[in-house]
């Protein structure tokens, strides 16, 4: 079986950029309304792929994760996946916290199960990790 990312880790301090052939954009995630309430604070593009997992592989595997966080302490995301292997699956996909290159501890998931992916999710973030997102340079 071939080393996909079958346990999709976000690394956020990750300068590595891979092309995909699947364009995602912001406004995947758009609100309806943009209230005060819910007007978009942060926003982050990140390029995956098996070099920025660690150990590094060297899996075809690529992907794009784009979060958004609004004003109501709503996290926004939608990661989409391209070129797994036949066989592989992904099971979750989350964030770390931590230098790009090590193992830094989960600090939020994203995708609980394979059906996660390619969809927007929101998630309610507590006033705590909202001031996390917001300030943390590791993240």
């Amino acid at each position: 079986m071939a080393a996909a990312l079958p346990e999709l880790a976000l690394l956020t301090a990750c300068e590595k950029q891979v092309a995909t052939n699947q364009e995602v954009t912001s406004t995947d995630l758009s609100a309806a309304s943009q209230s005060a309430a819910n007007r978009t604070i942060w926003t982050k593009t990140i390029h995956l792929s098996g070099a920025n997992e660690v150990p590094p592989n060297t899996s075809g595997t690529t992907g794009v994760c784009i979060l958004r966080a609004t004003g109501d302490l709503t996290l926004h995301s939608k990661i989409n996946v391209e070129d797994l292997p036949a066989g592989d699956a992904l099971r979750f996909a989350h964030i770390h916290n931590g230098v790009a290159g090590t193992n830094g501890g989960v600090w939020k998931f994203l995708c609980h199960t394979t059906a996660d992916f390619g969809i927007n999710i929101t998630q309610q973030l507590t006033q705590a990790e909202f001031n996390k997102l917001m300030t943390d340079p590791l993240l």
